[in-house]
């Protein structure tokens, strides 16, 4: 598998006069990133794609279902093996955290542990 890379602002950079690429267990991180930073209704070619953490504000006591579709979300990228979360809905704060620990097909290159946090 080999990608484009992405620096820390989701932007390409080069690497000696060339593009920076990505490969196995590095693409398949960067992929997940990527798909977790896609709000549901964004995408305009697919306005079902995405991660829908609007819906948690609407109501927040479905916050397992929503961890579920998320896991669900992340293993359908390309290269995801094994996936487990754990998340955290701070409603006053209005303030999603999820850390999310990933085992890719490419496990000798090391796993990875992604935390994100949303202002919502």
């Amino acid at each position: 598998m080999l990608n484009l890379a992405l620096d820390d602002n989701n932007n390409i950079y080069l690497v000696g006069g060339q593009l920076a690429t990505v490969t196995n267990g590095d693409q398949v991180a960067q992929a997940v990133k990527c798909r977790l930073q896609t709000f549901k209704g964004t995408f305009f070619f697919n306005q079902d794609y995405g991660v829908p953490y609007l819906e948690i504000l609407q109501d927040d006591s479905k916050i397992e279902a929503f961890n579920i579709s998320i896991k669900r979300f992340v293993d359908t990228t390309d290269g995801v093996t094994k996936i487990s979360t754990q998340s955290n809905f701070d409603r006053e704060q209005r303030v999603y955290t999820m850390k999310i620990s990933v085992t890719t097909e490419y496990s000798q290159d090391g796993d990875f542990v992604i935390q994100q946090g949303y202002n919502l």
